[in-house]
């Protein structure tokens, strides 16, 4: 697992993929907004990146149509795709060859999803590895879905601030990026979707 505050979360990732070299990662999120905001700023972090290799990442939700998913499947199992940020509609029932590495960027609030979610990788004999992002406040959270999923312990793999600065203006400039993308929409759109999202007055 990896413990680090909420609005480090991304670069905390971007920082992992690129540390550990990581390829064909199934990256799962709570939400289909969520979805589309992380592979747009790890498409932009990786394309304002000089010192490494583009990332290839795509997204997986129900708004991606049928056959954009199967097509996102083989390609990623060809190893023709680094990235697949997705929701919980992956995680069971579609198989999906040669995942190395599955990460639970939110903490599942059940075992039973978090047992579906690493269930993803180190299948027919191949090496896997599952890593959690846990925030300081959802550390009891985790520690109990742990203990009822039968998990004892787990390696704390540490990430310091120190790590994350050489990203700063990068991340500063594809934050930048995708609002501008986000703002020029049709709005229309925008206020449909502001309008579905409003929660009500408590």
């Amino acid at each position: 697992m990896v413990l680090c505050p909420e609005e480090n979360k991304p670069l905390t990732l971007y920082h992992l993929i690129r540390s550990k070299g990581l390829k064909r990662v199934i990256c799962f999120v709570k939400s289909k907004i969520e979805v589309h905001r992380l592979t747009r700023l790890l498409c932009k972090l990786s394309e304002f990146d000089e010192n490494n290799s583009p990332l290839r990442v795509n997204e997986i939700s129900s708004d991606v149509s049928q056959k954009a998913h199967s097509g996102y499947i083989k390609q990623f199992s060809d190893g023709k795709i680094d990235i697949l940020i997705c929701t919980d509609s992956l995680a069971r029932g579609i198989d999906i060859e040669r995942i190395s590495c599955v990460i639970l960027y939110n903490v599942p609030k059940y075992p039973k999803n978090y047992i579906h979610r690493i269930g993803r990788t180190a299948r027919a004999g191949h090496k896997g590895k599952a890593i959690t992002f846990v925030t300081p406040e959802h550390k009891e959270l985790f520690e109990n879905v742990l203990s009822s999923a039968g998990k004892t312990s787990l390696k704390n793999m540490k990430v310091k601030i120190s790590d994350l600065e050489q990203y700063e203006q990068m991340y500063i400039d594809a934050l930048k990026a995708v609002k501008t993308e986000s703002t020029q929409k049709p709005k229309t759109v925008r206020k449909r979707r502001l309008r579905k999202n409003k929660q009500p007055k408590k």
